[in-house]
């Protein structure tokens, strides 16, 4: 679990509840997965990206939309095979296009084209990535957002923020150490698929608020100081910039949770939350709350 401790109030309100109904409006997209060299944390190593990033590109569509996904294996160097789950999407009577390899599909081999369709029936924020191997641990992943009714306004929409671990070894020389000593360390983790170092000092704490609902389900509203993250779990949040001219830069902080993950970076993944007309000269001086690193009964986690 990850825990994303933004420092800041924290307020989730439910989706408002209706019935989906088929819009007649077709969305479509062109995916190519690609063997690549990055450095999202300075250092360079082989990876796999879609359409060239990672992240790859957030799929959008409105809530009764029917979505078409092309996805191109280009996989040249690694010579591997691909596929592409839909994570959250309600398959009815699409099961074909849920992206299983030897469940619903076979991989898809290099230098081949695979067609996905399915319909948006439900609304909220999620994500693809590729369900063959390790892949996804590659960088094949990416942002789904399909737009429906809400109980909240807002004036920009920011994205997609991942949160992922990351290491200077590769999948495939991560796979047999896991499987003789177990788990291994990584070494950091990413916002977005990069990481920016910087120093924590003293500040004031940003008292903004957020709405949410989590993995394209309604949920109670709640007030907290940070946020609790499993594996895969989405949140739509709403922020406002309401603390000018006190602050208008602060950090948000990406804690995992020592005792259900491994990484030896456990205080510094981190990024800068700003708001305003001109781009921060200087880094936030915000301090984070403290939070229980456990996860059992005593505290709900």
């Amino acid at each position: 679990m990850r825990v994303l401790e933004i420092a800041l109030l924290v307020l989730v309100l439910p989706l408002a509840a209706a019935t989906w109904t088929n819009k007649g409006v077709t969305r479509e997209y062109w995916l190519e997965i690609t063997d690549v060299t990055v450095s999202p944390d300075g250092i360079p190593r082989p990876a796999m990206a879609v359409n060239g990033s990672i992240p790859g590109p957030t799929i959008f569509a409105d809530w009764g939309d029917t979505v078409i996904v092309h996805v191109k294996n280009s996989l040249t160097t690694s010579l591997n095979g691909t596929s592409l789950h839909f994570h959250g999407i309600r398959q009815n009577f699409t099961k074909q296009s849920d992206g299983v390899p030897s469940i619903t599909e076979c991989p898809s081999p290099p230098g081949s084209t695979k067609t996905y369709h399915w319909e948006a029936v439900q609304y909220g924020t999620s994500w693809y990535h590729s369900h063959f191997g390790l892949q996804l641990w590659q960088g094949v992943f990416g942002g789904i957002v399909i737009n429906g009714p809400a109980t909240a306004d807002y004036d920009v929409d920011l994205g997609v923020l991942f949160l992922n671990d990351w290491d200077r070894r590769t999948v495939d020389e991560l796979h047999p150490v896991a499987e003789v000593t177990g788990p291994p360390f990584l070494a950091t983790g990413l916002i977005n698929g990069t990481n920016v170092d910087g120093s924590t000092g003293l500040g004031q704490r940003l008292n903004i608020s957020l709405e949410a609902a989590a993995d394209l389900v309604p949920i109670t509203p709640y007030t907290t100081t940070t946020l609790d993250i499993a594996i895969g779990q989405r949140y739509d949040l709403i922020i406002h910039g309401n603390q000018q001219p006190t602050a208008e830069s602060f950090w948000l902080r990406a804690l995992p949770q020592t005792t259900c993950s491994f990484t030896n970076n456990t205080d510094n993944i981190r990024a800068v939350v700003h708001y305003g007309r001109q781009p921060p000269d200087v880094l936030p001086q915000t301090t984070g709350y403290n939070f229980t690193d456990a996860m059992d009964a005593s505290d709900g986690r």
